[in-house]
């Protein structure tokens, strides 16, 4: 098998986890259209991955969706940043 072969199934294989999870969070996010909005895009990055013509589209779209979710620190506890944050009334 080449390496360019290896890479295709790689690639598509990937894609292929990122669009079921994306599904996932998509349908779990009803009224959240930040998260819906986030999902979608990283759905659409997943999909133009696959294509070799566009794997650096497709790339740099699920970079861009990855980047902005990243976790980070919410009042000392480890949180994804997507996540609506609540306020305290105090």
């Amino acid at each position: 098998m080449s390496a360019p072969r290896i890479l295709g199934c790689y690639r598509f294989t990937f894609s292929a986890l990122i669009l079921l999870a994306s599904l996932q969070t998509l349908v779990a996010a009803h009224a959240d259209h930040a998260i819906a909005l986030l999902a979608t895009t990283e759905i659409a990055g997943a999909l133009i991955l696959c294509w070799r013509r566009t794997q650096w589209l497709g790339a740099a779209l699920l970079l861009g969706v990855f980047r902005s979710c990243r976790p980070c620190r919410v009042n000392g506890q480890l949180a994804s940043c997507c996540t609506p944050r609540v306020r305290s009334s105090s």
